[in-house]
């Protein structure tokens, strides 16, 4: 959440009697559609998608541990596109050097200390897209519209 946001927020807060559960019930909202997000994806990503990074940097594919986290910064990196315009494609398209990163090394300069955070947390473009594949095929695998082929050891 923005700045902005932050004072429309505190506006809703100070104009009504009941301005903070007013406040209160939209942040909730907001944050339930993140959890949302964030559940629909975890949900389909299983330790396979782990076992078959398709990073060549070692130090860049993306992890267990810190997936929930990626994909809420994935989230966050939205927000921060649709609210502000900002840009930052340049950054999650490159990632790791080129090679292939599904996650960032280190937090970009990028000017903004809260982007820089979302942006070092997020998954890259190469990343976002092997998540996206991957949950796909597992909803159409769940709903009978994919199966993999027989003998199919990757």
């Amino acid at each position: 959440m923005d700045e902005e946001d932050k004072g429309k927020l505190d506006r809703i807060a100070s104009i009504s009697p009941d301005g903070s559960a007013l406040e209160r019930f939209v942040v909730s909202k907001i944050l339930l559609i993140k959890r949302k997000f964030t559940k629909a994806i975890v949900r389909f990503v299983d330790d396979d998608f782990f076992a078959r990074s398709e990073s060549r940097n070692g130090a860049a594919p993306l992890k267990r541990e810190s997936f929930s986290n990626a994909i809420r910064a994935a989230y966050d990196l939205r927000s921060q596109y649709v609210h502000t315009g900002i840009s930052f494609g340049n950054i999650v398209f490159k990632g790791a050097g080129g090679l292939n990163g599904e996650s960032q090394l280190g937090v970009p300069v990028v000017g903004d200390e809260t982007l820089g955070t979302i942006l070092s947390r997020a998954p890259t473009y190469v990343g976002l897209e092997r998540i996206i594949r991957f949950c796909l095929l597992k909803f159409a695998q769940e709903n009978g519209a994919y199966a993999e082929p027989k003998g199919n050891n990757n």
